[in-house]
């Protein structure tokens, strides 16, 4: 007969910022240490912005989901109907896109959602 399988705890963990007087780092961390906490990486987390760089835009939002697709815009163009030159004006924000025109761009370019480019 098999004896039955404990699962081991899983142990919840939290991550601490903290804010105060440079002199006592060393004896904060000697004491959180002890507690079973560890310093972490310098850059545990990026900001979204600082993460997408250019993506935060709608513009190289379409100009990323047109180049993932291998389309130039003129093959882009030819799929909407949306002239070229207002293509390229989108995707340097010089022109804003539109509901309608987002909704042909997101059908063309096979988005889940046109409001991305919104």
């Amino acid at each position: 007969m098999s004896e039955v399988m404990k699962k081991p705890r899983t142990e919840a963990s939290a991550s601490l910022n903290l804010l105060g007087p440079a002199k006592n780092k060393a004896k904060v961390l000697k004491l959180v240490k002890d507690l079973g906490y560890k310093e972490a990486q310098e850059k545990s987390s990026v900001p979204w912005r600082e993460l997408l760089g250019d993506f935060d835009n709608p513009g190289s939002m379409l100009k990323g989901a047109r180049t993932s697709q291998g389309l130039t815009q003129k093959q882009l163009s030819d799929l909407t109907g949306i002239p070229q030159h207002q293509i390229s004006e989108m995707e340097n924000n010089k022109r804003s896109i539109g509901k309608n025109r987002a909704k042909k761009l997101a059908a063309a370019l096979h988005m889940a959602s046109y409001r991305i480019l919104l």
